[in-house]
């Protein structure tokens, strides 16, 4: 029955629960705001289930930056019944937990108490469970949010244009389905190979909402994709594996990689000598390995068509390069070979075009006592020389021009004339 109409009021609270309440009896509420979170949990809120109407209290993401509409991130507490809330992908997958509360502190999170919370309570009755929270400071100062992008943040706010700032947030490394985290790429989230980002990156807020999805269906899952070929497996090095792995005895890489091909459900395998490892649906936490823990190789079930087409990248860069590297020795091997002829040619021309005129013929070859000159060497420059080469131009001047008058006869090897030397 509903309440009469001039009997109810609307009312914000100073907490930030939107109430809708009885006038004359301010206790009785008929419907309030924190019992339908959105991304925001707010102290006093409580995240947990109502046991008698199967409600809950679940803090959801945003579906993108402009849209609150319910995204694929979630926080709420433990299913299993466990005393700890954990973020959820798709409300299915788990992929971080707050560690169980032992009454004063979560196990994964002991900084929560000295961060900002003067108490934390975990409730447990035959009408409910649920966990709550009360700060010292002022509710819209003090807030925790699950953004777009996966990630559990505590802000605190600040009055003006100062905004809000960032206290604490995790998991620090999630990238969403399919998606791996490189602490050395400066973008930090990057798509494997055959998957993309399937929301557009929101450049402005510089998150990575949603994770990737397959470019193209595996086979198992579709007859009609990569033309009927069978799916492939993509080795990836050096990798942290993820959590969530199924075990099973296998004699053997093959044989690990054989019944995860057998199994549709199965994305990707890893073996090693602990066994064969397989995981079934969205791969969560992938990371490259960073030194402090063990390189293992995991492999990603794909289409054949994406394997082909990385295989035919792969291909091409090696055959431009094949093309490429022979192609700049030899041109650059030509073009220095060009500029040292060049070179020899200009030496060559400037020995043979040595003046005859100025050529020091009173400087012996054999000179012992060591009085030849810098000023000799500069003007008998080919004194050292058996037989010095002369322009064509410089004799014909010393010879006046090859006159008669100076011809002194003639021999086997033809006219001989004498020189006048400008000395």
């Amino acid at each position: 029955m509903l309440p009469a109409k001039n009997s109810t009021e609307a009312v914000l609270l100073d907490n930030g629960n939107f109430v809708i309440r009885d006038v004359s009896k301010p206790s009785i509420i008929y419907w309030q705001s924190f019992d339908h979170p959105t991304d925001t949990w707010l102290p006093g809120a409580k995240l947990g289930i109502n046991k008698l109407t199967g409600a809950s209290q679940v803090v959801t993401s945003w579906k993108n930056s402009e849209d609150p509409a319910p995204g694929i991130f979630s926080v709420r507490i433990d299913p299993d019944e466990r005393k700890q809330f954990v973020l959820e992908w798709n409300m299915s997958r788990k992929y971080w937990s707050s560690g169980v509360w032992n009454g004063q502190i979560f196990s994964s999170i002991p900084e929560w108490e000295a961060l900002l919370f003067s108490n934390f309570s975990f409730v447990s009755n035959e009408n409910e469970t649920y966990l709550v929270y009360s700060t010292n400071r002022s509710p819209s100062l003090a807030l925790i949010v699950l953004d777009l992008a996966g990630q559990l943040k505590v802000l605190t706010r600040f009055s003006g244009f100062l905004g809000s700032k960032i206290l604490w947030s995790q998991p620090i490394n999630f990238c969403g389905p399919f998606g791996i985290f490189n602490q050395n790429d400066s973008m930090f989230c990057e798509c494997l190979q055959g998957f993309e980002p399937f929301v557009i990156k929101d450049t402005e807020l510089n998150d990575w909402p949603g994770g990737c999805e397959r470019k193209t269906p595996l086979q198992c899952e579709n007859s009609t994709s990569a033309n009927g070929k069978r799916d492939g497996f993509l080795e990836i090095s050096n990798m942290k594996l993820p959590a969530d792995a199924k075990a099973f005895p296998a004699k053997s890489a093959k044989w690990c990689e054989w019944g995860c091909k057998q199994n549709c459900s199965c994305t990707a395998y890893a073996y090693n000598s602990s066994g064969c490892f397989v995981w079934e649906g969205a791969l969560l936490n992938l990371q490259l390995s960073d030194g402090n823990t063990t390189k293992q190789d995991l492999y990603l079930k794909l289409a054949a068509s994406e394997l082909h087409n990385g295989r035919g990248n792969r291909k091409k860069v090696r055959l431009i390069l094949s093309v490429l590297v022979p192609l700049t020795v030899t041109i650059s091997g030509g073009i220095i070979y060009c500029l040292c002829m060049r070179r020899l040619k200009q030496m060559g021309e400037k020995d043979s075009s040595e003046d005859l005129l100025l050529f020091d013929f009173s400087a012996s070859t054999n000179t012992t006592d060591g009085t030849n000159t810098g000023n000799n060497m500069r003007k008998g420059g080919k004194k050292d020389i058996e037989l010095p080469l002369f322009s064509f131009a410089s004799v014909s001047a010393a010879t006046a021009n090859f006159s008669e008058a100076n011809k002194l006869g003639e021999g086997g090897f033809g006219p001989v004339y004498k020189v006048t030397l400008n000395i």
